[in-house]
């Protein structure tokens, strides 16, 4: 992760990683356009990784990598709004729920990403509610908000929450210098 304003949410993440004690349900919140969804990608990534490097980051070679990248990895699941909808609908939820309880393809961990978790509806919520208190196997569930108060307090308190800020303004505006190459006025 080179956000330089995520470095501690992606410490707290290693962290759990390198004790083999990653949580089943993090709940990751926070104001938008701060990379919750890029930090969970990431974050799935290294688990599914075979050949992670020392600086804890995925290798991006391996065949899991590749079919990360390419979005037709077996063992991650996205949830998201269907075109057109308002909602993530109890259907997806139960769908998923059926693809959880065959066996990882690749042996390790089975992860969901659901973006954004805010917009479950309440039976969705409810039926994602069932599998989050009775976790199985290694599946990692990846909630990723903005409006963390909108999802029910239910869901919240299974879930390990992992909240963003924007951080000190100067390692953002230095870190968008790097990354487009422009005057600290135009930064800022």
């Amino acid at each position: 992760m080179n956000y330089p304003w995520l470095t501690d949410q992606w410490q707290q993440l290693l962290k759990q990683r390198d004790r083999n004690a990653v949580h089943h349900a993090l709940l990751l919140s926070g104001a938008e356009g701060l990379g919750k969804k890029d930090c969970a990608c990431a974050f799935a990534q290294l688990l599914l990784c075979q050949h992670s490097n020392e600086q804890r980051q995925a290798c991006g070679q391996c065949q899991s990598c590749r079919w990360f990248n390419d979005g037709v990895h077996p063992d991650v699941f996205n949830i998201t709004l269907e075109e057109k909808a308002s909602t993530i609908k109890v259907d997806q939820i139960r769908q998923l729920t059926e693809k959880l309880s065959q066996t990882a393809h690749c042996g390790d961990y089975q992860i969901v990403i659901i973006h954004p978790a805010d917009a479950l509806s309440l039976a969705a919520a409810n039926a994602l509610l069932k599998t989050l208190e009775e976790p199985t196997g290694k599946v990692l569930y990846l909630l990723v908000t903005h409006h963390k108060d909108r999802l029910p307090i239910t869901i919240q308190s299974r879930c390990q929450l992992l909240s963003f800020h924007a951080g000190e303004p100067g390692a953002s505006m230095s870190w968008l210098r790097q990354q487009i190459d422009v005057s600290e006025q135009a930064a800022a």
